[in-house]
């Protein structure tokens, strides 16, 4: 038998049904986790920020809002991260990316990073 590591998947679910990516999960008192993620687009994540909390360890998840809106025209979008400090401040941290296009129709992107 070996060594390695390895992760036996439980059960699955969704969190989210909008096309979203790069979730990031906090743990909170008790089975409470708070889950953040990009909206909109997939791994191209078009949209802003959300998040969606679970009070029986992950099972079930209810979506508490949005963090950081995305905004369509022209596109801005948001990829933010949540972390609890050891005080238990949630904080949500990461890039807001501008994204235009050219003359030749290739997209450009600009980002910025910022904390929440």
């Amino acid at each position: 038998m070996s060594n390695e590591p390895r992760i036996e998947v439980l059960e699955t679910g969704h969190i989210d049904r909008h096309d979203s990516a790069f979730a990031t999960l906090v743990m909170l008192d008790g089975q409470a986790i708070l889950c953040g993620f990009s909206v909109e687009g997939g791994a191209h994540a078009t949209g802003g920020t959300h998040c969606s909390r679970s009070e029986d360890g992950g099972r079930t998840w209810t979506p508490q809002g949005v963090i950081l809106e995305g905004i369509s025209q022209p596109v801005i979008s948001n990829h933010l991260r949540l972390s609890r400090t050891a005080s238990g401040t949630i904080i949500a941290y990461g890039q807001r990316d501008y994204r235009e296009m050219t003359e030749q129709r290739d997209q450009t992107s600009r980002c910025e990073a910022g904390v929440c």
